[in-house]
């Protein structure tokens, strides 16, 4: 009997143990939500490491696609805490600072000056790091050691390479 009542407690308590819990910093858990949501591809990593939720992040794409941006920021509009005007005004300054095309959108979701995100590219490009990598690098606080780290701790658990610059640039988990 008491095991009965042991086992019937347990199997009243471990759905919500295991439901409730819900992980945000978890990024696999992120990407996979992208996915099953449709979310482009291009637009995964960055949902993942935003603290956005899928019907905000969504909200934010949709307005982005209403706005003056191009397409190939509006993932990073979506995955920022910024406003549209601050958002563009910050594209418009990566635009007149000349940083490439593929950069604009991680510097204008960043907090960094353009010195001192230019700085980070130039150090990024002397340490190897793919372009692919270097804007999400050149964004971040982390350091070239700590960034490379988290690159091989992402191919090395098998997530799709497209994302591996996203997750060295958070402070997100894997598990």
């Amino acid at each position: 009997m008491r095991t009965l009542i042991l086992i019937l407690t347990f199997l009243m308590v471990f759905p919500f143990v295991s439901c409730t819990s819900n992980d945000s910093t978890n990024f696999s858990t992120r990407i996979k939500e992208a996915e099953t949501a449709a979310i482009l591809p291009a637009f995964r990593g960055l949902y993942a490491t935003s603290n956005k939720s899928l019907d905000e992040f969504n909200n934010k794409i949709n307005e982005a696609k209403r706005s003056i941006l191009i397409p190939i920021v509006y993932g990073h509009y979506a995955a920022s805490n910024k406003s549209l005007e601050e958002f563009s005004s910050r594209i418009n300054e990566a635009k007149d600072a000349s940083i490439e095309p593929m950069y604009r959108g991680i510097y204008a979701i960043s907090d960094k000056s353009i010195q001192d995100f230019n700085t980070r590219l130039k150090e990024a490009e002397v340490a190897l790091i793919l372009p692919l990598f270097r804007g999400h690098y050149a964004a971040s606080d982390k350091s070239i050691q700590e960034f490379i780290l988290k690159i091989k701790e992402a191919k090395a658990a098998g997530i799709s390479t497209a994302y591996c610059g996203e997750y060295a640039a958070s402070d997100y988990t894997l598990n």
